[in-house]
């Protein structure tokens, strides 16, 4: 088996987190899109969250999906497993709600189903291309969840005032480094299967 192309380029890892930091500053901005265009548009039910679960992993899938096509070749299967994969509890979550049932509304609670989530459907999507990327799941549970522990540290005034607001503001806008490196090292340690 040859190395995975994490491997055969020096600056790969460095590729790979700055592609991941690019896909969640994307996923800002698409949450924020969707937030204006659907409260312009239609009338979105108080404490509907589907909007950053679908923009975080539509930007997320979109940049990591550009870097896997160099990569693997599988730009749109890395895009819709990560848009759905983290989308997909949010959606659930607030069509639930919608009809009544008593959710709790846990950032963190969606954040965790959803890194599961599309930690197993993107290692669905790896596993046909590397060997040894068992690890990916454990790894993307983790990449997702560090971000959104820091969120909750300063939601939940576990750590407060400026230090609190320091905490969120790196998890909110360095995740996407967090997530990048996590998640580098189970492709580091991959291979490419051979060509059948």
């Amino acid at each position: 088996m040859s190395p995975s192309p994490i491997d055969t380029d020096p600056s790969a890892l460095w590729s790979w987190v700055k592609a991941t930091t690019y896909g969640w500053w994307l996923g800002f901005a698409i949450v924020i899109l969707l937030v204006l265009a659907l409260e312009t548009v239609v009338a979105v039910g108080e404490g509907a969250q589907f909007m950053v679960g679908v923009g975080m992993g539509a930007g997320v899938g979109y940049i990591q999906g550009r870097r896997m096509n160099e990569w693997l070749g599988t730009r749109h299967r890395w895009l819709l497993a990560t848009t759905i994969g983290m989308g997909g509890p949010f959606v659930v979550g607030d069509i639930a709600s919608a009809a009544g049932f008593d959710i709790p509304s846990s950032l963190a609670l969606y954040v965790a189903a959803g890194s599961l989530l599309v930690g197993i459907l993107q290692w669905n999507v790896l596993r046909h291309h590397l060997s040894g990327a068992a690890w990916w799941v454990p790894a993307s549970v983790l990449g997702w969840m560090l971000p959104a522990a820091l969120l909750a540290l300063n939601d939940r005034q576990i750590v407060a005032g400026v230090a609190g607001e320091a905490v969120a503001l790196i998890g909110m806008f360095f995740g996407g480094v967090i997530l990048g490196l996590v998640t580098g090292a189970p492709l580091a340690g991959a291979r490419l299967r051979p060509a059948d």
